[in-house]
């Protein structure tokens, strides 16, 4: 009988054998299953250590590991000035789309436009109508109710969108605050169209409180430290900004410029509030992985959770070190292996670097454009340096050495280059500019995203562009 059911065993296809050898064979499966988890449990211990170990070294070095560690807590909402925002912002949308002609913000914001950045943009701007200008006093009257509170917000002691402390509920998720992000913006575009509006009526310094007022907003924002709240942050105070430009272009300083106006624009060219939407990120990340439903699967965690948030602590810590770091060249040293990165993108990565691959190129690009941000709010300083010599002297100075130390204490260098920003005058005005991402004199061409990001960072002064 033995013989026989060897010979019968023969006779069976290699694929019934294949198929039923677990079954003959199940107690060596279990041995060897009990002994693949222990590995699995091993290595997910010594992740678990290292990632440990790497977050008391992030504390030491003065970088949070958590919310709790930078300082991100629930607001109550009677001290919470995103539901202002949040609550402003939709009915300023509201009380405009009742009056109509919404597209007149954008109209209004092309007419009084420096003429250099209407040659560069080859389009033909049609003065206002007598009655498109009363429908833009139509737009004014109905927001005013609503930027009387926005003025409230600034008695406010934070500004949070989502609940990140304690990561539960739907606004643990960054895309939840997308929306009210998305307010805030145009909320932004709104006080900077209120802002442009009083300087055309005459009246510069109601003008320049707005614009300050916006750039409050903008700083604000770093009460929500995420990368989407930080690009938003970028977004708004580009608003501002741009609203000065218009303002500072067309009208004469006036003799008080709002000492909030300076104050909120040194907040935006401080390093460390950017440094904050990096490691907001970080910790978020981080207490994301951690959650239960995230980390339970051991497989996961061994395999792209606990590694990916190691290697993406590193990727951010570098970063935010770079951000602080004020010599260009030093910066320069730190982004340059970060940046490499970007170009690996759609390449197969491992499932334990994964995560740092699809993250670390979103959180160099944010950092990049901060750096824009930091470079046009250098701009703005100097421009509102040099419109004040202009006002006290009747002229513009020949060289930016001549506003220090009495108009700026010192004189910013450019964030791209480490050497002075460039400035140019004649009689039709001046122009002031930053050489920009590819670090070369583009003559004031301004910044464009085609081509790797070619041109310039431009404040325009008013001078007229080379035929």
């Amino acid at each position: 009988m033995r013989g026989h059911g060897e010979v019968e065993n023969k006779q069976r296809s290699p694929f019934f054998r294949v198929v039923s050898w677990p079954f003959r064979h199940w107690r060596w499966l279990a041995v060897a299953l009990v002994c693949l988890l222990a590995v699995y449990a091993a290595i997910d211990q010594l992740l678990v250590k290292r990632l440990a170990a790497q977050l008391d070294r992030l504390r030491e070095a003065g970088r949070p590991a958590t919310f709790a560690e930078l300082g991100v807590g629930n607001l109550p909402p009677m001290e919470n000035a995103a539901l202002i925002y949040r609550a402003a912002g939709q009915n300023i949308e509201a009380a405009l789309a009742a009056t109509g002609r919404e597209e007149l913000r954008e109209r209004f914001a092309d007419v009084t436009a420096c003429a250099r950045r209407r040659k560069d943009d080859n389009r033909n701007y049609p003065p206002l109508s007598e009655d498109e200008l009363r429908v833009i006093e139509a737009h004014m009257l109905a927001m005013e109710p609503e930027l009387a509170k926005v003025l409230e917000a600034r008695t406010m002691p934070g500004c949070e969108f989502g609940n990140y402390a304690s990561l539960t509920g739907p606004a643990a998720n960054p895309a939840a605050v997308l929306p009210d992000l998305a307010v805030v913006r145009d909320l932004a575009r709104n006080i900077a169209y209120k802002a442009v509006w009083e300087a055309e009526q005459g009246n510069t310094e109601e003008a320049l409180k707005w614009v300050a007022v916006n750039m409050r907003l903008a700083n604000d924002l770093k009460g929500d430290p995420l990368l989407i709240t930080g690009l938003v942050h970028a977004a708004a105070a580009s608003i501002a900004l741009n609203s000065l430009e218009r303002i500072l272009h067309g009208h004469e300083l006036p003799s008080a410029v709002p000492k909030e106006l300076y104050a909120e624009l040194e907040a935006l060219r401080e390093r460390e509030n950017l440094v904050r939407f990096i490691d907001g990120e970080r910790c978020f990340v981080a207490a994301y992985s951690g959650r239960p439903q995230a980390g339970r699967n051991l497989l996961t965690r061994v395999f792209y959770y606990t590694p990916g948030v190691t290697a993406l602590n590193g990727v951010a810590s570098t970063l935010a070190e770079a951000l602080q770091e004020e010599d260009y060249a030093k910066r320069r040293a730190l982004m340059a292996p970060l940046e490499a990165i970007d170009a690996k993108q759609g390449r197969f990565v491992l499932p334990w670097k994964a995560m740092v691959q699809i993250t670390a190129p979103a959180l160099v690009r944010a950092s990049q454009a901060f750096e824009r941000h930091i470079a046009l709010a250098d701009l703005a300083r100097i421009a509102l340096a040099i419109k004040t010599f202009q006002r006290d002297t009747g002229k513009y100075p020949e060289i930016l050495g001549q506003l220090a130390p009495q108009y700026l204490e010192n004189l910013p260098l450019d964030t791209f280059s480490g050497n002075s920003y460039i400035y140019k005058t004649d009689e039709s005005g001046f122009l002031l500019y930053s050489v920009g991402p590819n670090g070369m004199d583009d003559a004031g061409m301004p910044l464009t995203g085609s081509g790797g990001l070619q041109g310039d960072i431009v404040w325009c002064g008013g001078i007229e562009p080379a035929p």
